[in-house]
């Protein structure tokens, strides 16, 4: 109990111990100055300016008609949209309606391309799409082959929709230095 006692006293200086006023009969001198924080500058985020190996195309294309080629000759197009019915085995055929595009790239450079970082993304009616996954029907994700110069390769994407009205856009980004391509288009 007389320990208790102690650790209860010494708890209790300690925290008083902030709270202590001069001691030596003295007044402390009034200020007649007043107190100012500093306040710190308002944040001003960084202004990014993308390399010049991700010069994207500046306009948006249409699915089915455009291709944007980028600087260092890469080309990609994306078919028209058409329902389709997935697979009973798919993963994220998670809205009602499901449609399908093939993705076509055109390696105009002078390297080759890796597309296994090839990346497609998709919005229907202002809401984003969920991508399908569906083997049965061969769409899975981005081809593993290299795509040598002067070659093309095409592989179908599928995503899940609302239903109602609306215009697909389609984001295609074909590695991490090429900025997105995007394409829109109405669902057939």
């Amino acid at each position: 109990m007389t320990l208790l006692r102690l650790l209860l006293v010494l708890g209790a200086a300690v925290a008083l111990t902030g709270c202590s006023v001069p001691v030596t009969g003295e007044a402390a001198p009034a200020s007649d100055t007043t107190t100012t924080r500093a306040v710190a500058p308002a944040y001003v985020p960084p202004t990014y300016t993308p390399p010049a190996t991700q010069q994207a195309p500046s306009n948006i294309g249409t699915l089915g008609v455009d291709t944007f080629t980028y600087a260092d000759g890469l080309a990609v197009s994306i078919s028209k949209a058409e329902v389709y019915t997935p697979g009973k085995y798919a993963a994220g055929d998670d809205f009602p309606v499901s449609v399908r595009l093939v993705v076509t790239v055109t390696n105009n450079s002078s390297k080759a391309f890796d597309p296994a970082l090839f990346r497609v993304d998709a919005s229907f009616a202002g809401q984003s799409a969920s991508q399908i996954i569906d083997l049965t029907n061969g769409i899975g994700l981005a081809p593993q082959a290299q795509v040598l110069p002067g070659k093309s390769i095409s592989f179908p994407v599928a995503f899940s929709i609302v239903e109602g009205a609306g215009e697909l856009q389609v984001d295609a980004t074909p590695s991490f230095s090429h900025n997105s391509s995007v394409f829109v288009g109405p669902v057939s």
